[in-house]
């Protein structure tokens, strides 16, 4: 069984750029978007490294992903990572240096907008996800309430659970971070 996943939570280092396909025109947003990792040193100094990750947006979600992000925006990309290799010549001359390439990147399957406590006026209905957008390639572009997990034990990301998991519902596998077992849940 092989699995290409990966999920990247940061913010956008600059606004989302549109852009064509040169092969067969179709349209496509690149995003920038910048993690953080922390550590100590020998020193018991805390250090940090930001990482840039270029993902890649086709087609629909694409287009709605450049409509609604902006620079600096909160943001989950769940995807896979995808590989390009390419040659490129280094001087001029008989004998060129021709080096290969390898360009990594995210294709996105969706993009959560995880902005907070905006300080815009909203409408008169309430924000009953708290700030939070899904655009996802699957399924037509909606705001979708933020599901609150009843159990707070409960592990953040059930999506490793339903990978392994395929025969058995989400919902009566939930693995606990408290006492690193399986449980059942109290109520449906």
């Amino acid at each position: 069984m092989y699995l290409n996943s990966i999920q990247i939570i940061g913010f956008l280092g600059k606004d989302p750029e549109r852009r064509q396909a040169r092969a067969n025109g179709a349209g496509f947003t690149v995003l920038s978007v910048a993690t953080q990792r922390s550590w100590k040193n020998a020193q018991d100094e805390w250090c940090s490294k930001t990482e840039w990750h270029r993902v890649v947006a086709w087609n629909g979600l694409g287009e709605r992903v450049a409509a609604a992000l902006r620079k600096g925006d909160h943001v989950l990309v769940e995807g896979t990572l995808v590989s390009t290799t390419y040659d490129r010549e280094y001087g001029k001359g008989k004998k060129p240096t021709v080096v290969k390439h390898t360009l990594w990147q995210v294709r996105a399957d969706s993009v959560r907008k995880l902005n907070r406590g905006e300080k815009e006026p909203k409408p008169a209905a309430s924000d009953s996800n708290g700030g939070i957008t899904e655009f996802s390639r699957a399924l037509p572009f909606r705001e979708r309430p933020l599901v609150r997990d009843p159990y707070p034990c409960a592990a953040a990301s059930l999506t490793p659970l339903r990978t392994w998991t395929r025969d058995i519902p989400p919902q009566l596998m939930l693995k606990s971070l408290c006492d690193n077992k399986f449980m059942l849940p109290l109520c449906e």
